[in-house]
């Protein structure tokens, strides 16, 4: 073979390599442009679905205020808002139990229906209420604290109440002799945004049969519909998003008409 076929050979396989590298690099790069093409478009629908959640939401406040024309009652409706249908349920807490407000008689009496036992009952209804206070006799609270502490020093969890209102529901599940399950069954039926006791038109059959227990007095000066719950539940582009929120619907120390007493993104 003479040295110039050898060239012209040698040549001829770097141009195929080199073909073969430039169509490798084409490939990966291609392929980088789909992905981030993907991701862009996945990162907008999920903008998109919390935008109309969102959306939905402030929609479902307005139609809640007084004097709101075409009012909104509670209950599951459709909402389109752009390219998103958004699924809003709508929920009056009036008929709910506040811990922070109820006395020991009407707690007893939830935890009764729930499935507590009687003694039971009055016990955990006793420690909801010295959670939140008021401020115990000193006698009265180092024993408080030193059953607290007892129990975190078996369970590893020191949790002591701070003689405050509860700040969220999750609180009451840390007061003494609340166990996991009785605290998932009474949670349904509990809320921090009410201002009075349940009205019973507005009760679930839990809170109305502890409310029964105690006669017609309790809850009959509730005025109904002062505080709501909503979910917002939107799907676009195949994105999911859902926001739940407590609202208080009424003249608020700022001169608003409304308080959003929770906001955050259901799991």
């Amino acid at each position: 073979m003479s040295r110039g076929r050898a060239e012209r050979g040698f040549a001829l396989l770097l141009v195929l390599w080199t073909l073969s590298l430039l169509a490798l690099l084409l490939s990966s790069l291609l392929a980088d442009g789909r992905s981030d093409l993907s991701l862009a478009a996945n990162l907008r629908a999920a903008a998109s679905a919390e935008a109309a959640a969102d959306g939905a939401l402030a929609e479902a406040i307005f139609h809640l205020l007084p004097g709101t024309p075409q009012p909104w009652q509670a209950g599951l409706r459709t909402v389109v808002i752009g390219a998103a249908r958004v699924r809003v349920l709508i929920g009056n807490e009036g008929g709910k139990v506040n811990p922070n407000l109820a006395d020991p008689s009407l707690l007893t009496a939830l935890l009764g229906t729930v499935g507590a036992d009687p003694a039971s009952a009055a016990m955990i209804a006793r420690a909801i209420v010295d959670w939140r206070g008021p401020e115990l006799a000193p006698a009265d609270h180092a024993a408080l604290m030193a059953q607290y502490l007892a129990r975190g020093r078996a369970t590893g969890d020191i949790y002591l109440p701070p003689g405050e209102p509860f700040e969220s529901l999750d609180e009451v599940g840390l007061v003494l002799g609340m166990t996991p399950v009785l605290h998932a069954r009474l949670r349904p039926h509990l809320s921090l945004a009410t201002l009075d006791d349940p009205a019973p038109a507005l009760a679930d059959s839990a809170v109305a049969a502890a409310l029964a227990q105690l006669g017609p007095a309790v809850g009959a000066t509730t005025t109904p519909g002062i505080a709501f719950s909503i979910e917002a539940y939107a799907e676009s582009g195949g994105a999911r998003f859902t926001r739940r929120a407590v609202v208080r619907i009424g003249a608020t120390q700022s001169g608003r008409a409304y308080a959003i007493l929770a906001w955050d993104q259901a799991p």
